[in-house]
């Protein structure tokens, strides 16, 4: 059976959760060769990124790491689970699967020097890991961004974008990025782009001269950098409470 073939298959009509339904078994057979393939698929990925993988490990290798977060939502933050005693085995540090919202509002708190933060997401941009690795980032940190938009040969007329921003806030603060397109179909609008960068000391020095302490300022600047995501919620009253816990929190972190 072809992809085409397969995808027209799985797309034809949806499951329930009744107990026997034939439609429901259908599927799972439909998706066992993918299950069953999960293995194989590890094992390409991990092999086609050696080498940045492998510099991640010599840049890890002379630090002292006592505890590995890996953010993530959704299946992300389950996979982090899967892999968590083999990551405490390989490493001998405590290893802790991070719900990615929770971690960027509760977890950064424990973040410091000698914690090693993985982001987890399939997309490449799912705003919480991002928000998360951003925080971490800002502690002395350092953020690790490796995301793949990867489009099937059946998936003609995809459009999609990837874009990845960082922020260092200090000169002990480091982000790796690697963003990255692999595409089959030949009829797409794909792309993606990279842009890391420390603080505006001109801005941070114009607003220290108009009053504001060196913490507020920094904080204002970080939150404009934040705040992008929350201005797309469309409840009025939902954003401004989150940007008002976000500037909160930023003015202790600066």
């Amino acid at each position: 059976m072809s992809i085409e073939q397969r995808l027209r298959e799985i797309r034809r009509e949806s499951s329930s959760d009744a107990a026997g339904d034939p439609e429901r078994f259908r599927r799972v057979a439909l998706t066992e060769t993918e299950m069953m393939s999960q293995g194989d698929a590890i094992r390409a990925t991990l092999e086609a990124n050696a080498a940045p993988l492998a510099q991640i490990a010599a840049d890890l290798a002379d630090r002292p790491i006592r505890r590995i977060a890996m953010v993530g939502c959704g299946d992300s933050w389950i996979s982090g689970h899967g892999v968590r005693h083999v990551v405490e085995r390989l490493t001998g540090a405590v290893c802790e699967p991070c719900e990615a919202f929770d971690f960027a509002t509760y977890g950064l708190d424990v973040v410091d020097a000698e914690t090693v933060v993985i982001g987890l997401s399939s997309s490449g941009k799912t705003e919480p890991v991002i928000e998360g690795l951003k925080g971490a980032a800002a502690r002395g940190g350092r953020g690790v961004f490796q995301g793949k938009i990867h489009v099937e040969r059946a998936a003609q007329k995809t459009d999609a974008k990837m874009n990845h921003r960082g922020l260092l806030l200090d000169g002990r603060s480091e982000i790796d990025a690697k963003p990255e397109l692999e595409i089959y179909a030949d009829d797409v609008v794909c792309a993606h782009g990279n842009a890391l960068g420390a603080m505006d000391a001109a801005a941070l020095f114009y607003m220290r001269q108009r009053g504001l302490s060196e913490a507020g300022a920094r904080a204002l600047l970080t939150q404009s950098f934040l705040a992008e995501p929350l201005e797309r919620l469309s409840d009025e009253t939902v954003r401004d409470a989150l940007m008002a816990r976000l500037q909160t929190a930023l003015e202790g972190v600066s």
